[in-house]
Order: structure tokens, then C-alpha cells, then sequence
């Protein structure tokens, strides 16, 4: 009951700041506030602290993926059960994306985003789509500590999967990596619940940002 409240609050502290984000925006696009006032708060103080919050979430990305995805799969028992996680992991990471994508098209079709914009000229090669081939071979990482660092998420799934089968199959050794996995994994999550007390915060410092531009 206790933690369902704190839940609740929380999210009441988000929308707040959400709320009050796009009021200060508004009020600075619409009234005569002077410009050293917009120049200080909005492009100084909110822009420099949202795009902080937002370092910080994307920070998180591949640590979560990787940690979390190496301690699942070290805990399997045989190939079998590889195969199975494996796959449902990579559809998973596959069915979000395209999910996303989805939602995002669709929602700025429906708001009709853009219109009216000046773009004047712009110019965009499109580039050609992979193919399969080409797709599938980018799952296998030549360089994980690269892949790590640019973010590529399918290699990072990857090469996780693998990493956590290899210490379940390495015995004694493989078990005491994975058991500092598994308190890395608990530290990570904490550092996650730190973050996430920024988000009030870090949403009205965006939203301000955003609606007094826009």
C-alpha cells in the first residue's frame, strides 16, 4: 500500500512537471518578458538542465541492456533454453522498435507536425536499406567494446545472450562472474531509481524549453 502511494505521488510530481513545463514556456513565448530573462532561464538554467536529464537516461540505455541481459542469460540451464530467450529477445528488441517507429509516425501524421514549418532549402540523400545479408551479419560484433560504446543495441543483445551462456557453462569461475553480474545488476537498478527522482524536474525544464520555441 505504502510503495502504491509512493507510485502514485510520483507520478502526480511528473505531470506537475509537465503541466507547469509548458505554463513557463508559454509565458515566456507570450509575454513581455524581458530577453536577458529568456536568455538566462530558458536557453541557460532549463536548457542546460534537460538536456543533463536527457545524458542521463541515454547513459543508462546500455548498461541496463547489458547487465541485465547477461545476468538472465547466465542463468540458464542448457542451448535449448538459449535458443529460446535468444530469440524472443531479439524479436522483442525488433517488435519495440518497429512499435515505435510505428507510434511515432502515426501520432505525427495525426497532429500534423511540420506544417507550416520554414525549411527553406534543405537537401537529404536517402540512403539504401541493407539487406538481409547485411542485417544479419551486423548482429555478430567484431569489437563488443565498440558496440558498447556507439550503442548498437542488436550487437549489444547479442553478444550479451553469449556472454551469459558462456559463464553458465564455465562452472565454478562462470558462476562467481555472475554473481558480481548479478550485484552489478542490483546497482544499476539503483542508480536507475536515482535518475528517475530527477523526472519532474527534468520535464519541466524540457517542456519549458520546448513551448517557448515552438
Amino acid at each position: 500500500m505504502e510503495a502504491s502511494s509512493l507510485d502514485h505521488r510520483f507520478t502526480v510530481k511528473i505531470l506537475f512537471g509537465m503541466l507547469l513545463g509548458m505554463l513557463v514556456g508559454l509565458a515566456f513565448k507570450y509575454l513581455p518578458i524581458p530577453a536577458y530573462g529568456y536568455e538566462y532561464f530558458i536557453s541557460g538554467v532549463c536548457d542546460t538542465l534537460g538536456q543533463i536529464f536527457i545524458r542521463l537516461i541515454r547513459m543508462l540505455v546500455v548498461p541496463i541492456v547489458f547487465v541485465s541481459l547477461v545476468c538472465g542469460a547466465s542463468d540458464l540451464q542448457n542451448f535449448k533454453d538459449f535458443g529460446r530467450i535468444g530469440g524472443k529477445s531479439l524479436l522483442l528488441y525488433l517488435f519495440t522498435t518497429a512499435l515505435a517507429i510505428s507510434i511515432a509516425l502515426l501520432v505525427a501524421s495525426a497532429l500534423n507536425i511540420g506544417h507550416g514549418m520554414q525549411t527553406g532549402q534543405l537537401s537529404f540523400n536517402v540512403k539504401q536499406a541493407p539487406g538481409i545479408k547485411a542485417v544479419f551479419l551486423d548482429m555478430f560484433t567484431t569489437n563488443p567494446i565498440l558496440s558498447l560504446a556507439e550503442g548498437n543495441m542488436l550487437q549489444i543483445v547479442f553478444f550479451s545472450l553469449l556472454f551469459g551462456l558462456a559463464l553458465t557453462v564455465s562452472g565454478e569461475p562462470g558462476a562467481k562472474v555472475a554473481q558480481g553480474f548479478k550485484s552489478l545488476n542490483h546497482v544499476i537498478i539503483k542508480l536507475v531509481l536515482i535518475i528517475m527522482k530527477l523526472a519532474p524536474y527534468g520535464v519541466f525544464c524540457l517542456l519549458a524549453v520546448q513551448f517557448s520555441k515552438f
